[in-house]
This record gives structure tokens, C-alpha cells and sequence, in this order.
């Protein structure tokens, strides 16, 4: 997986080409922005890829 960071819009893009997933991320958005659009663009395998690559570790069972 490959992330990176582009001046678009304040969205986050996924493009998948062969054997390639790229996840385009705005840095107009916070942590938390990037991470609920990222859920929505990127199947629950790559989103959970997509948050380890980023450092975001999920949230302990149980915990808010």
C-alpha cells in the first residue's frame, strides 16, 4: 500500500491498479476525517492495512 498526500480537494482517493493500492489522502483533513473516509473508500482489509500504515492503532474492545 502506498499513501500519499495531494493539494486536492479534502477527500481521501483510492486507486487500485495491479498489485498496487495507492490511498491519496488531503492534509486539509484531521486524523480523525481521514480515517472515517478511508472506512468508507477501502474494504475492511485494506482500511485495516491503511491504519497500520499510518500508526493508527484501533481502539481497545470496550473503550470510547
Amino acid at each position: 500500500m502506498r499513501i500519499v498526500r495531494w493539494p486536492g480537494p479534502p477527500v481521501v482517493v483510492k486507486v487500485k491498479t495491479r498489485g498496487v493500492l495507492t490511498v491519496a489522502v488531503s492534509p486539509a483533513l484531521t486524523d480523525r476525517e481521514i480515517l472515517d473516509l478511508a472506512s468508507l473508500v477501502l474494504s475492511g482489509s485494506e482500511y485495516q492495512g491503511f491504519r497500520r500504515e499510518i500508526g493508527h492503532t484501533p481502539p481497545a474492545s470496550g473503550s470510547t
